[in-house]
């Protein structure tokens, strides 16, 4: 999944067992998903429900997370 992780969370979250997903052509960056996957591992985070006790405020994920972005 290279998109659609706050949807799919709250999915998870609100008892699906399944989400559609969708074949998506767009070109990737396949050295900045390498980045994103190392974080994931590091974090154990490697399916919606490592995500869901970790939600956090707006602002928080700002700081947390599009930082961390736009500084790789």
């Amino acid at each position: 999944m290279t998109d659609g992780y706050t949807r799919v969370v709250a999915a998870y979250l609100a008892g699906w067992d399944t989400v559609p997903v969708y074949w998506d052509a767009d070109e990737l960056d396949m050295h900045t998903y390498a980045i994103d996957i190392n974080w994931c591992d590091e974090e154990h985070i490697h399916c919606p429900a490592d995500l869901a006790g970790r939600i956090v405020p707006h602002k928080d994920y700002e700081r947390l997370w599009r930082k961390r972005c736009m500084e790789m």
